[in-house]
């Protein structure tokens, strides 16, 4: 960040004159170089040459001094009288490792805070090939399962909570004004500082009705000028490029354009495919190449940021968009039949947000206000008839109105048009008391209103509002020099839904469903001078359905307007050791109890709807560790177990009694992850570096449906036995090696050039994530990044 001094010299006299000179930097030329004079608001940039020069000045006393890089050269006075040259300044820049300490430690406060927090650091990963999905994968306590390859849709679990009650965030604002185009499959690592991942309690700051899990993407903020280009190349014809551009104009201005494209085929194998015999009529089983699993993006950020006014610290004026294009080769739940005219777009191609920020009263009071407005175009398009594919890609004559089943007789063309309008306003708002007391309030509004085809009536369509607010308010505490920390923190949430639908039940309009509810938590850690540090807190939360699970996708899931708030008690307890230079260890539990959770339940063969079905309560430990034997040599691991049973349902067809106990169907209990990385200096050149890394992941079988209780595998905790009864509905055990190389080369403080590569599944081992449905292999990623 660049410094800027305050402290001006009165200047006297109606003769004007000039100060002129050179900057450098570490002793080399550098344009875009602040020079200040100090106690006023003229700043001028150097130029390719490292030239500046004022003009125009009067007669007076003056201070200078140059400023990059958040670093600041010796301050020079002039008295002046007559025109000056060669007022020269250099800047003096600590190396790069010193600035990576300097942000390690930044990273370091967000994980020491009484809310346990996993930060999965991105911009230490910023050179590497390495995706933000398999950065999430590794870190502690936490499984993405994507099924689809690059831009599929991935479900999360953290904390024993899974899909819609794992809340995402982009700055603490709901990410549903984004569509699908920065989820975490699809962002490219360089668009992102960190992630921010919240296992229980949520601060006051992040405005959400998470059940105990939420996903923060904290975007970057630069500071000074500066361009990236990134281009990565992978199999199944996947390419990346990421443009990062920003411009310092001066302190009180800047600009900038951050734009992404992916494409990939996602033409891995996979395995089981039913295809028919024509000889003999009979299915057998291949091996063959997804053949319409095809995904192609292109997103991009516009922003101009006004600094250091008297009316606003920051006020930054955004415009998004986005244009995603997805073939669609199956089902969501299974690999049954392919398809192969089916896809989705997804677009939006303007997205204006406003973002300003003040402090008042000598920065006591900060307010921070946001305010967005989307309106994103989706399609689905099932355009062949009286045909299907199998799984070979060969197209056979049939008699069928489409490939998935659905009927499009009522629309004017076998496309399903839905438009969705967000609307959202975040007002942050906190008084700082003293340094060691701090009140936040933070209100969270959210309308969204969808309009789309509907499928049952003729040339119509049907509209759902649903509008739904959040107002948080914290008050944090620190004693005993703030090695403990508290936060006392009180939600009222509430939720109005209203819309054209029919009850299948009662063939009547949908009344409108209105719901609210309390939320109150409280968090705990204290910090000892020993390296000791204790966590705990509670909270009984209260969430709000999601879009999706009210609207569905208005083909395969069917909105349910009438959806219930799920509510849970948690409760989580950590302790961590940590010695610098050493390494460290630390260990969390957590207990929940959750009703009314909501699941995705099948209608039909080919529809299924969101319904409050079960009662799930249970507790889940999480170990982490890390080591460093010598400088530069890191060894670190994890392991998760999550003991969660279904203790009854709300649904008075299900029979599942004899499931009561049973363990939660669908999801990984037990997994864990290794790693080791070596960096060396001065690779084949002073100015060069080399990272080398090898990763390890390991998850435990588990099952698809319920398994009674007395029937799962016998010895410790489950994860050694085998079970009692046989079933084909299992996801195997899993075990993934990964490797990899990052070497940069400074080519001097600013310019940077970085060769990365990964080889992922490096044995080429079978690997399912949700409904058994089998990822990728073998795969590897090579990408080229230059930094000016």
């Amino acid at each position: 960040m660049l410094i800027y001094s305050v402290l001006f010299i009165h200047a006297v006299g109606n003769a004007q004159y000039s100060i002129c000179g050179q900057v450098t930097v570490n002793h080399q030329t550098r344009s875009q170089v602040w020079v200040s004079i100090l106690g006023s608001d003229d700043s001028i940039a150097t130029d390719k040459s490292g030239k500046y020069c004022f003009n125009n000045l009067p007669t007076g006393e003056y201070i200078l001094a140059a400023n990059t890089d958040g670093f600041m050269s010796q301050v020079q006075f002039v008295s002046l009288n007559k025109d000056t040259s060669g007022l020269n300044f250099n800047v003096e820049i600590l190396s790069t490792d010193t600035v990576s300490v300097v942000a390690e430690k930044a990273a370091e406060r967000r994980e020491n805070i009484s809310i346990k927090t996993e930060i999965v650091d991105l911009s230490k990963q910023s050179l590497s090939s390495v995706s933000v999905e398999q950065l999430m994968n590794r870190a502690s306590g936490i499984r993405v399962r994507n099924s689809g390859g690059l831009g599929a849709d991935a479900d999360i679990v953290v904390g024993g909570f899974s899909g819609k009650s794992v809340k995402f965030l982009i700055d603490g604002i709901p990410i549903d004004y984004l569509g699908s185009s920065m989820g975490i499959t699809k962002m490219p690592i360089n668009m992102a500082d960190y992630v921010e991942v919240y296992k229980g309690v949520l601060p006051t700051e992040i405005g959400v009705d998470a059940l105990g899990a939420a996903v923060n993407i904290v975007t970057k903020r630069p500071d000074k000028t500066g361009y990236r280009l990134s281009y990565e190349v992978g199999s199944f014809h996947t390419h990346k490029v990421g443009v990062n551009s920003f411009v310092r104009h001066s302190p009180k201005l800047s600009y900038g354009v951050d734009l992404f494209f992916n494409y990939s085929k996602n033409n891995f194998k996979v395995d089981n495919l039913p295809i028919s015999d024509e000889i003999t009529g009979k299915t057998k089983y291949i091996r063959a190449p997804l053949f319409n699993n095809g995904y192609k993006q292109f997103s991009a950020d516009m922003y101009l940021n006004i600094e250091k006014r008297k009316w606003a610290d920051l006020f930054e004026i955004k415009l998004n968009g986005f244009v995603i294009n997805k073939d669609i080769q199956n089902d969501f739940a299974s690999r049954d039949k392919a398809y192969g005219n089916v896809y989705r777009k997804e677009n939006s191609y303007i997205v204006p947000s406003v973002f300003y920020k003040k402090n008042f009263i000598d920065g006591k009071l900060k307010v921070s206000q946001f305010i967005v407005f989307s309106r994103i175009n989706f399609q689905f398009a099932d355009t062949l008839r009286n045909a299907y594919y199998d799984w070979l890609g060969n197209k056979h004559e049939a008699s069928s109105s489409s490939e998935t089943g659905n009927d499009f007789s009522n629309l004017k063309e076998p496309i399903v048009y839905t438009y969705v309008n967000n609307l959202i306003y975040r007002g942050l708002f906190s008084y700082h008391f003293n340094e060691n007391h701090k009140l936040t309030m933070n209100f969270v509004e959210n309308f969204v209103s969808r309009e789309s085809d509907d499928l049952n009536k003729y040339h119509q369509r049907s509209t759902i509002n649903y509008n739904r607010a959040i107002l948080g308010l914290g008050y944090s505490y620190h004693f005993l020099d703030s090695r403990l920390q508290g936060l006392t923190q009180l939600k009222y949430l509430v939720s109005h839904t209203q819309g054209e639908l029919i009850n299948q039940a009662t063939l009547k309009n949908e009344e409108p469903v209105q719901n609210s509810g309390w939320s109150f938590s409280q968090s705990l850690k204290y910090d000892s001078y020993s390296g000791w540090l204790f966590r705990f807190s509670t909270e009984n939360s209260y969430r709000l359905p999601d879009q999706m699970e009210i609207f569905g996708d208005n083909v395969h899931i069917l909105p349910n307007i009438s959806l219930q708030p799920e509510k849970s008690f948690n409760v989580n307890l950590g302790v961590r050791y940590k010695k610098k230079g050493v390494g460290s260890i630390e260990v969390n539990s957590y207990y929940r109890n959750i009703r009314d959770m909501i699941k995705l339940k099948e209608i039909t063969q080919l529809q299924a709807a969101y319904i409050n079905l079960e009662h799930v309560r249970g507790y889940g430990i999480e170990l982490d560790a890390a080591v460093f034997p010598v400088k530069q040599l890191e060894i670190s691991g994890n392991l998760t177990y999550n003991e969660f049973r279904f203790k009854g349902s709300n649904s008075n067809v299900a029979q599942n009694e004899h499931f009561v106990n049973a363990r939660v169907s669908n999801m990984p209990f037990y997994f864990g992850n290794a790693s080791v990385s070596y960096s060396f200096d001065k690779v084949f050149d002073k100015r060069s570096k080399l990272k080398l890394y090898w990763t390890y992941s390991y998850v435990h079988q588990f099952y698809l449906d319920y398994i009674e209780k007395q029937f799962e595998p016998d010895g410790f905790l489950g994860i050694f036995g085998k079970s009692k009864i046989y079933t084909n509905r299992i996801i195997p055990i899993q075990q993934v090696h990964s490797a990899g190389l990052i070497w940069s080369f400074d080519i001097n403080n600013i310019r940077k050039l970085a060769l990365s590569t990964e080889l992922n599944n490096i044995f080429n081992q079978d690997v399912y994530n949700n409904f058994k449905m089998q990822s990728a292999g073998r795969s590897y990623s090579l990408k080229l990044t230059v930094e000016l």
